[in-house]
């Protein structure tokens, strides 16, 4: 009984997940239309990510852009560890919920 049972449920739980059919004829239709992609040369995708065009950079360089690059990042987690608003605003937030809260 128990495993007449587990069959059942396994067996709804796989319909449930299945795409309905409309759903399923649209990707089909889609994908049998759409041409295949270009097929493009290692070289050339590497180079598209390439900011510097197949110029070399020196270790100094990399170094500087990388300690501008800390630089900026620890000056802006310090900006977020101070507060949001200010005392004003805060003190204003707290009056008007408490206000609704009664």
């Amino acid at each position: 009984m128990r495993i007449l049972l587990f069959t059942c449920l396994a067996g709804l739980t796989l319909i449930a997940c299945a795409p309905p059919a409309h759903i399923r004829a649209m990707e089909e239709a889609s994908v049998s239309r759409g041409d295949w992609p270009e097929i493009l040369p290692l070289q050339d995708l590497l180079n598209a990510g390439n900011d510097t065009a197949g110029t070399q950079i020196s270790a100094q360089e990399q170094g500087a852009r990388l300690a501008s690059r800390v630089n900026g990042l620890k000056s802006r987690a310090r900006r977020l560890q101070g507060p949001v608003i200010d005392e004003a605003r805060r003190a204003r937030l707290l009056a008007a919920l408490s206000r609704e809260n009664g």
